[in-house]
């Protein structure tokens, strides 16, 4: 992130944003807006293989922890090379389970961006993604750092948004080099997209390991 974008952002509660949260924002801070699908369908898709996936997860976990003692030490001794038995051996079926659980937070927080690019197929998408997905994330920024629903109006003279949400959100976007003719409605968009059920799991999820 340049100094440039890391000041226009600190604007908007970014220095109050905490790191988990920065990694996870940062994504749609890019050119691209940090698209992972190039429509709402292939979101969908996307969505689909990761339960697939999650459920491969659960099953592993649940398959690894049933081991008896003697497959899970005989498991352990072949997964060692010959050489580096002296002295025992990694207990390498209890690193895979907690490797599983230490990415179960990712996992769930990627479901959550998933579902959100699906239901854009259902209402609607903005015309430009990139911008929209930058709005989206300076709208939790600022919800995040300043504690409260950001708001944008219009300039007097209709020329461009007002309030200090929606002027982050076009310097941002010229900084980004994402090319947008207006972005008042991108804003009002992710600020509508901030519902209390969303609010109430942005809130929650300052405590990346509280799963649901």
């Amino acid at each position: 992130m340049t100094p440039e974008l890391e000041a226009e952002l600190n604007k908007i509660g970014w220095a109050r944003v905490d790191l988990w949260h920065r990694a996870w924002l940062a994504t749609s801070l890019k050119a691209d807006g940090g698209l992972v699908a190039s429509s709402p369908q292939a979101a969908e898709a996307a969505r689909k293989k990761y339960l697939k996936l999650r459920r491969s997860i659960v099953a592993t976990v649940e398959g690894l922890t049933a081991l008896s003692e003697e497959a899970r030490t005989s498991i352990n001794l072949d997964s060692t090379p010959p050489d580096e038995r002296d002295g025992g051996w990694p207990d390498h079926v209890d690193a895979v389970v907690q490797a599983l659980h230490a990415i179960c937070p990712g996992l769930v927080r990627w479901a959550e961006y998933l579902d959100h690019e699906a239901d854009k197929a259902k209402r609607g998408r903005p015309w430009n993604e990139p911008a929209f997905r930058v709005a989206s994330a300076m709208a939790e920024i600022y919800l995040i750092g300043r504690g409260k629903i950001p708001t944008v109006g219009r300039l007097a003279d209709g020329g461009g948004p007002s309030g200090t949400f929606g002027k982050a959100v076009a310097k941002v976007c010229i900084l980004l080099g994402i090319k947008v003719a207006d972005v008042v409605p991108h804003c009002q968009r992710a600020i509508a997209d901030l519902t209390p059920d969303r609010i109430a799991e942005t809130r929650a999820a300052t405590n990346p390991r509280a799963l649901p």
